[in-house]
């Protein structure tokens, strides 16, 4: 709702968005292949390089699952206050913009109302 609301997401500029979609896919597709190789020279040259590639990739689904569900939790909390907060000081009047302490005040001091 907050990514909704809050962006004017038709006045950004629209010109020609997919040209860097194109040079990031061309900058991966040409990289991986060469990564591929070197990483493998490396873990067949060194026992401790190949065992930080193995266990690259070996985790627990269950801890992933849960450390996603709280970080995400945690991210809603925070941006909602935070636009809150936000909204809030915008709608508020400053002092220097509230209106004159008139009749309505039974002191004649302004600080007093």
């Amino acid at each position: 709702m907050l990514l909704l609301s809050d962006i004017q997401w038709r006045e950004l500029p629209q010109d020609d968005r997919l040209r860097n979609v194109r040079r990031v896919v061309l900058g991966v597709a040409l990289a991986t292949p060469v990564l591929v190789v070197f990483a493998a020279l490396f873990a067949s040259a060194d026992q401790v390089f190949s065992n930080v590639l193995t266990n690259l990739f070996a985790f627990d689904a269950e801890t992933v699952i849960s450390h996603t569900f709280f970080i995400g939790f945690w991210a809603f909390l925070v941006a909602g206050t935070s636009a809150g907060r936000s909204w809030v000081s915008h709608s508020t009047p400053s002092p220097q913009n509230r209106e004159p302490c008139r009749a309505s005040c039974p002191s004649q001091r302004r600080s007093d109302c």
